[in-house]
């Protein structure tokens, strides 16, 4: 079983993700937050597999750090280079789009 978190500010998208990975029988969706901070908490009280986080979120975001010893996955409409290649140096991380 996949543990992932959510993050995001907007609670919307957190639904939307969270009704797509709900319908997989191998994923299961452990916590959600709507801050940064809040998921540092959560995946230090959850250890997730993966965390599911916003590009940018208030206070801490998918930029400047995702929670410790995590796979980060970054959402952002944006379609920058300079986003992914960041994001593939800075930390196991991976950009969708």
């Amino acid at each position: 079983m996949i543990r992932v978190l959510l993050a995001d500010d907007q609670t919307l998208i957190r639904a939307g993700f969270r009704a797509l990975l709900d319908a997989e029988p191998d994923m299961t969706v452990v916590g959600e937050a709507s801050t940064g901070r809040e998921a540092v908490r959560v995946a230090v009280r959850e250890e997730p597999d993966v965390i599911l986080m916003d590009i940018r979120m208030p206070d801490v975001d998918g930029l400047r750090r995702g929670p410790p010893d995590s796979s980060l996955r970054t959402l952002s409409p944006r379609n920058s280079s300079v986003l992914s290649a960041w994001c593939m140096t800075a930390m196991p991380c991976y950009h969708l789009l």
